[in-house]
């Protein structure tokens, strides 16, 4: 008698690591049979993290970030993150499923910061992803008052002028420029900003343009 050579490549995809017995049996063309077992070792396969690209913002603005994914070989995997924003605040976002959503971070100073997303499964897996924010200045936004009238030669007494900055540490130094060819510079200032006038000699009309400049350079105007 002789062995009857047999030869097989079977192939099945496991959803989760694990050890998984395995059963092989054959029987010919006669009837008989034999059996053979195995053990195989699935291994777990770790998150693959897809951040966003670098993003930019304000300083004191939420910085939004778009859907964040990630993927997992193993199907049947649960998953929580963490997500380091940079600046020392690192946020643990809990059980997760991809994509992650309404995720937003408000950084006090400008600045660049690389923001770190890191999901772990339940097999003790971990994927990271980081890319940065660049953080700029908040420039002020000035509101001018409304047109307004007077004669020649007669004190023009503007009326209140405002501006915000969202960042609330800024000081502040203005300009006003009349439109005549008088530019006046006002030094540091808070809003509101009262108690301006000017004479213009001659009628006609004039754009009076404020301009309102953060400690950082950077100048918001209105007319």
């Amino acid at each position: 008698g002789y062995d009857d050579a047999f030869e097989a490549d079977p192939a099945f995809a496991c959803v989760d690591d694990g050890d998984y017995p395995v059963s092989v049996m054959v029987t010919d063309n006669v009837g008989n049979t034999d059996t053979d077992d195995s053990l195989v070792t699935v291994s777990n396969v770790d998150p693959v993290v897809d951040a966003v690209e670098d993003v930019e913002g304000e300083e004191n603005t939420p910085l939004e970030l778009a859907d964040l994914a990630f993927s997992d070989a193993g199907v049947e995997d649960t998953h929580t993150a963490t997500i380091d924003w940079g600046d020392g605040t690192v946020e643990g976002l809990g059980a997760v499923t991809s994509p992650l959503e309404g995720l937003a971070h408000t950084y006090a100073e400008r600045g660049e910061y690389e923001i770190t997303l890191t999901v772990n499964d339940d097999d003790e897996g971990e994927g990271t992803d980081s890319f940065i924010a660049s953080i700029g200045n908040a420039v002020p936004v000035v509101t001018a008052p409304a047109d307004m009238e007077e004669q020649e030669g007669s004190e023009l007494l503007l009326g209140n002028t405002t501006f915000t900055d969202a960042t609330t540490e800024d000081s502040h130094t203005t300009m006003i420029d009349w439109g005549d060819g008088t530019i006046e510079e006002l030094g540091a200032i808070t809003s509101p900003i009262s108690g301006l006038s000017h004479t213009y000699v001659n009628d006609g009309s004039y754009e009076v343009t404020i301009t309102v400049t953060d400690e950082e350079g950077d100048s918001g105007a209105d007319s």
